[in-house]
């Protein structure tokens, strides 16, 4: 295989910069100005993946229940069972199974995942879906993940939608 110039590796010795991680203020400064939100509401994570199992760590343990409608994103599933919750699914197999979720959702539901547009069958959550579940949520205590990472195939876009609920991520 190739191996680095050493020169290189001689130019890194005794940098500080690579033993600490970045600081994420700028970035997460010019994001909240792009979408209109509070900076403080901005996360910057290594990736999507980063921030699912940041957000079932926050919201999930041992007693706490995960709402997803199935199939889903599979990381969503395991990063919720890392955190130790119980997982509720919901069949999706049609049109979104809106009065399914809010059925599920209970005093131990700690999150609702919605993917929309879902990985891997492609179905769009309808807003009204997505606000009827939010406000559902709401009344249990629970958040709400919108994972919005294939939204530009969607017909329509609900993220201002989904930023001005006070229980989605």
């Amino acid at each position: 295989g190739a191996v680095p110039d050493t020169t290189l590796l001689r130019t890194l010795e005794g940098v500080d910069l690579l033993r600490r991680y970045p600081d994420p203020g700028v970035l997460r400064a010019r994001l909240a100005e792009r979408h209109g939100v509070d900076p403080e509401r901005v996360l910057v994570t290594a990736g999507g993946d980063d921030a699912l199992d940041r957000l079932c760590r926050a919201v999930l343990e041992p007693g706490r229940t995960l709402v997803l409608p199935t199939p889903a994103f599979e990381m969503t599933r395991r990063y919720a069972g890392l955190a130790g919750a119980t997982i509720v699914e919901v069949p999706w197999d049609g049109p979104f199974p809106t009065a399914a979720v809010c059925a599920a959702i209970g005093p131990d539901t700690g999150l609702v995942a919605l993917t929309s547009p879902n990985n891997p069958t492609g179905a769009v959550v309808p807003l009204e879906a997505l606000l009827r579940v939010a406000t559902t949520a709401r009344s249990a205590g629970a958040v709400v993940l919108v994972d919005l990472a294939y939204v530009e195939f969607a017909d329509r876009d609900p993220t201002d939608a989904a930023l001005a609920l006070d229980n989605a991520v």
